[in-house]
């Protein structure tokens, strides 16, 4: 699978699905959550994610793209390192590796990944950086070909930079 590091929302990635950093109840949150419910139609959003109900840490699942643009999103439930201190790093593989198979058993062939508990679940940077791009390059799918790195701060874009330029040294 071929991927792209990119300095963008998933919001606009031209992609059949996008991935969602969702909370456990899959509940409208702020930053990216909440531009993706905004985009989706709210309510819509809203109303197919309650049928999942408590998502576990680590899980993915799937709902329409609705107004977003993209076929499918896929909510990912990543680690909050104030509750998951002692195992975030394995939390997060998973979380990447159930969000990519989610997407490979749909049949995608593109998906936008987000950095995924990075912000408010405060896992550090540079190290989820790492295990997201990991996940990625070790990842064997039947139907992705392409997953687009979303990087929507600065920060986040020069993290996955600098982890593609060592990748490349070695």
């Amino acid at each position: 699978m071929q991927y792209e590091i990119k300095h963008c929302s998933v919001l606009e990635a031209e992609t059949e699905a996008i991935v969602n950093a969702a909370n456990k109840y899959l509940e409208c949150g702020g930053s990216l959550c909440g531009a993706i419910f905004a985009a989706a139609g709210g309510e819509q959003l809203a109303k197919e994610c309650r049928k999942y109900g408590f998502v576990e840490t680590g899980s993915a699942v799937v709902t329409p793209g609705f107004k977003t643009g993209a076929k499918y999103i896929i909510h990912a439930v990543g680690p909050n390192i104030w509750h998951n201190k002692d195992d975030w790093q394995e939390k997060l593989k998973e979380v990447y590796n159930n969000a990519l198979a989610v997407a490979d058993f749909r049949g995608v062939k593109s998906i936008a990944l987000p950095c995924i508990s990075t912000g408010v679940y405060s896992c550090p940077l540079e190290e989820a950086t790492q295990i997201a791009i990991d996940v990625v390059k070790n990842f064997k799918p039947k139907f992705i070909e392409k997953c687009l790195f979303c990087c929507y701060t600065a920060e986040e874009y020069e993290a996955y930079l600098q982890i593609e330029k060592r990748i490349k040294l070695s």
